[in-house]
């Protein structure tokens, strides 16, 4: 929790920048382009020039209601179970965007199925492209993306809060023991659109650094 409000004031931060120094063009969409003022903001993204990693900083930073917009609202803060519908993992979202949260879920259901928990894995690191990141890949060179969960990493820092999410070296490449569970998380949606939902997604509810020779 402690890693998404750093997060939501480092977007915030960035929508404080004046809109003239924004680039109209950027090819290295894993990092952030200056936008000003929320309203700025809007405008990129409604026009031409927003990428999609600045679209969803916006989207986020301004922090559109759900209220009036919902499709199910249910099972909040239960737990997941073998029984639910791809309806019951969706709290909150935009009429128009269902379908795709829908996909994005079965996708997810069927990443996470009959995977071990706690997963061994290394942490590959965050990046910015689409959307958020967050990697682990496991011996198998199976990748696991938390970008959307909810996530607490406790006392382990991951990446700094700096405005390009910059990976800690002293854990990028580590091998760590990730507990995860399905946890409810506000996330924007999909398929390159920018629209806040809230569903339960694989989250990282603890984290623990292997003790290996390569780990000191």
């Amino acid at each position: 929790m402690k890693d998404k409000i750093y997060f939501f004031l480092f977007v915030i931060g960035f929508a404080l920048f004046d809109c003239k120094n924004s680039p109209n063009e950027n090819n290295d969409k894993s990092l952030p382009i200056p936008i000003t003022s929320i309203d700025c903001a809007i405008n990129k993204i409604n026009g031409v020039n927003a990428d999609s990693a600045t679209a969803q900083k916006i989207i986020i930073a301004k922090s559109d209601s759900l209220t009036n917009q919902n499709v199910i609202i249910k099972n909040e803060g239960k737990k997941v179970s073998t029984n639910w519908t791809i309806d019951d993992y969706i709290l909150k979202c935009p009429k128009n965007s269902t379908s795709d949260l829908k996909q994005f879920i079965e996708y997810e259901i069927e990443q996470y199925k009959n995977v071990s928990n706690p997963i061994i894995a290394i942490y590959k690191g965050n990046t910015f492209g689409d959307y958020h990141h967050i990697e682990f890949e496991d011996a198998n060179g199976k990748r696991y993306d938390f970008g959307f969960g909810d996530n607490d990493f406790g006392n382990i820092k991951l990446y700094f809060d700096d405005d390009q999410l910059t990976d800690n070296p002293k854990y990028l490449g580590k091998s760590f023991k990730v507990f995860w569970d399905w946890k409810i998380s506000t996330f924007p949606c999909c398929s390159g659109e920018y629209k806040l939902v809230e569903a339960y997604t694989p989250s990282i509810i603890k984290l623990e650094l292997i003790k290996t020779s390569a780990n000191k």
